[in-house]
């Protein structure tokens, strides 16, 4: 016979705590359960039955957010519900959060680009391959719409990213050769009035312009027949003719207005007046 166990058999041990009487909700029987298992569940039936039945049982609620009547089992009911994960999406949504944590968002997205630029750049090909035409409808209408923020933005941008964006252009303009032709070509066919007025009123005003031939080469050896922007000589280039203040600008054709250049710097330079005998903008 186990230790402990006095010979009539039976155990002589009394409750330690006193048992609490609970009425069941479903059938109003009463019935004898420990403390501690009356704290862990709050609900108690008095069998497997009456606890099946509880669950089952449904009741009609209303949602935090709209107001709109939902049907919820009794024990899936919260001290918060909802009728849909939009509800309740809208509701725990803080705009302050997202305020104090937007930097450092943008930090993580720029530094997750990155490291896997090539990869969205890829994305980014195939989804405008995919969405070509669309892309540029959305795009033509923004523009449009917004003409005069674009502007500013591209010219903004130019400014600040002046030497990649010629760095881009000029390889990109060595690779199609035969397009940047056939641009310039389509572009004289369209502006071939504008053009046309343009070179007369320059021509007009070289034939008042006192320039002559000997002059033009005592410019040229004086400057060691090398370009003033960027100091390559003659035969490796061919030296042009450079108005420091443009004709168009109201600039004389006569030899103190005259500085050699190549012909890159020479349409680089466009109608800006810029000195470069000096090397400072007038």
């Amino acid at each position: 016979m186990p230790i402990g166990i006095p010979k009539s058999g039976k155990r002589n041990c009394k409750r330690r705590a006193k048992y609490v009487e609970i009425k069941c909700p479903i059938c109003g029987k009463t019935k004898e359960f420990a403390p501690s298992f009356y704290k862990i569940h709050p609900q108690i039936y008095c069998s497997r039955q009456c606890s099946g039945i509880a669950i089952r049982e449904r009741i009609e609620i209303a949602c935090v957010w709209c107001g709109k009547k939902i049907s919820r089992y009794k024990s899936t009911i919260k001290t918060k519900n909802y009728c849909s994960v939009l509800c309740r999406s809208k509701a725990q949504y803080n705009p302050n959060a997202l305020k104090r944590n937007r930097e450092y968002i943008n930090k993580k997205s720029i530094e997750n680009k990155n490291k896997n630029i090539k990869l969205y750049r890829q994305k980014g090909r195939e989804r405008y391959q995919k969405n070509k035409e669309n892309i540029r409808i959305q795009r033509k209408t923004y523009n449009d719409k917004n003409r005069e923020h674009v502007k500013a933005y591209h010219k903004k941008y130019y400014e600040t990213h002046k030497d990649r964006k010629t760095y881009v252009q000029n390889m990109w303009n060595a690779k199609n050769k035969s397009k940047v032709k056939s641009i310039k070509d389509k572009y004289r066919i369209l502006h071939k009035d504008e053009i046309a007025v343009k070179y007369n009123v320059r021509k007009r005003i070289q034939e008042k312009g006192d320039l002559t031939g000997k002059q033009w080469a005592c410019i040229k050896k004086t400057n060691n027949y090398t370009c003033l922007k960027c100091h390559r000589k003659e035969p490796e280039i061919i030296l042009t003719i450079d108005h420091i203040i443009p004709i168009i600008k109201g600039g004389e054709h006569t030899a103190n207005n005259i500085q050699p250049l190549c012909r890159s710097c020479n349409s680089s330079k466009h109608d800006k007046i810029i000195d470069y005998r000096q090397g400072q903008t007038v």
